[in-house]
């Protein structure tokens, strides 16, 4: 995306950011610690569009249904909990959201992974130690804005773990040669930066992308969540 596509975008955000709108980080979580804090990032994605069964047009299409694969390896899980010394994490999930309103409910599943062999970097060393699925609400309507909210219930197989989840997917955008994420305040951010963007060239704050946070080349969207227990 283009910095002058992105301007308008922008001043949305800002719009957002002084109306209190993107405070997702502080008024989004609970005042009782998370039970687990995971960052995982879309790999793979599969999109369909339905409509009427008389539909000729894309702009005739009411639902997008989307099947995703997020991996992750950073996890900060509360020790003695299902997500304790947990290294990565696969989840599984499928959506399927209103065109008109942006929102739709979104479940899947989990499986928690250990490394039986860190001196390597390798997929084929990660047993699941623990396992999972989730069900709750996205929201898309803010997607142009550079992030989508979720939340829902989230429940442990064999762990007797359940409790509630909170979140948000951060979309890649691009300003000149440098794709960034929207700092919604969820995670630090050594190396952010501030875009002068909106009323007064005011400043937005966001993130440079890694080089880990790319797929082929591709910036990966990524989803920062707050599980809590009930």
């Amino acid at each position: 995306m283009s910095e002058p596509v992105l301007r308008p975008f922008l001043r949305r955000w800002w719009a957002a950011v002084t109306l209190g709108g993107l405070l997702l980080g502080p008024t989004a979580v609970d005042a009782q610690a998370p039970v687990a804090t995971v960052v995982i990032y879309e790999v793979a994605e599969a999109l369909r569009f339905k409509g009427p069964n008389a539909a000729t047009s894309p702009v005739e299409f009411r639902r997008r249904l989307a099947e995703a694969t997020l991996l992750g390896k950073d996890i900060q899980g509360r020790p003695g909990t299902i997500f304790g010394g947990a290294q990565f994490i696969i989840v599984d999930a499928r959506s399927n959201v209103d065109l008109n309103t942006g929102v739709g409910p979104i479940r899947g599943t989990f499986d928690l992974l250990l490394d039986t062999d860190p001196s390597r970097e390798s997929l084929d060393t990660l047993v699941i130690t623990g396992s999972g699925s989730l069900r709750g609400t996205l929201d898309l309507s803010t997607a142009q804005q550079g992030y989508a909210g979720v939340r829902g219930r989230w429940e442990a197989h064999r762990a007797r773990a359940r409790g509630t989840f909170q979140g948000a997917f951060l979309i890649p955008f691009r300003v000149m040669d440098t794709y960034y994420y929207l700092d919604l305040g969820l995670i630090p951010c050594p190396d952010g930066a501030r875009l002068p963007v909106g009323p007064g060239n005011s400043l937005v704050p966001a993130c440079p992308l890694r080089a880990d946070e790319f797929s082929l080349g591709i910036p990966l969207t990524k989803a920062v969540i707050f599980l809590h227990s009930d």
